[in-house]
């Protein structure tokens, strides 16, 4: 575990700064190149897909839901992780009740609570803060989708409403 996550930390930095690291200083030092490509062909090819976007453009605000969600969900989708968002299966801690009583937790429950968490963590990560206090409380990462959708749905049909009513004064002028 330590190991990837060293080696998708270490694959990160490389690439961000790959000009440097086969720049000036090590076109003359082909221990550091052949060091460098050799690492490259050691990182598994998945660890790419593994790993979330760790910045995004803009957070969200009370202001750009839409173009953060225009954001968000095509690398949901790329990770193929909808399955957290649309209709979540839980699943269950302990598989008998002698598990519960031994603490012996179910070890696909384990597998998708990290998931489940990376992707909480994830998704905070691109909430301001003022957005951010609106699902403070949720656990999970579809309780947080669940709150951000539910919240700028009826902000979205408000402000429709707000605008129509503001419209209905010139219209009914107008007949």
């Amino acid at each position: 575990m330590f190991s990837s996550f060293f080696f998708s930390v270490f694959f990160i930095f490389l690439s961000v700064y790959r000009k440097w690291y086969l720049g000036p200083f090590f076109r003359n030092h082909c221990f550091f190149k052949v060091l460098f490509y050799a690492f490259m062909a050691s990182v598994p090819s998945n660890l790419i897909s593994q790993s979330f976007p760790n910045s995004i453009a803009e957070k969200l605000n009370d202001s750009n839901y839409l173009h953060w969600q225009q954001y968000v969900q095509p690398v949901l989708k790329l990770h193929k992780l909808q399955r957290f968002f649309v209709n979540p299966v839980v699943l269950p801690r302990y598989l008998t009740e002698d598990d519960c009583i031994a603490d012996r937790i179910n070890p696909e429950y384990e597998t998708w609570e990290v998931q489940d968490q990376t992707l909480l963590v994830w998704l905070q990560s691109t909430l301001s803060k003022s957005v951010l206090s609106r699902v403070l409380g949720s656990n999970h990462s579809y309780q947080v989708w669940d709150e951000i959708h539910e919240y700028f749905s009826l902000h979205t049909k408000s402000l429709r409403v707000n605008s129509a009513l503001r419209c209905m004064p010139s219209l009914l002028m107008e007949n």
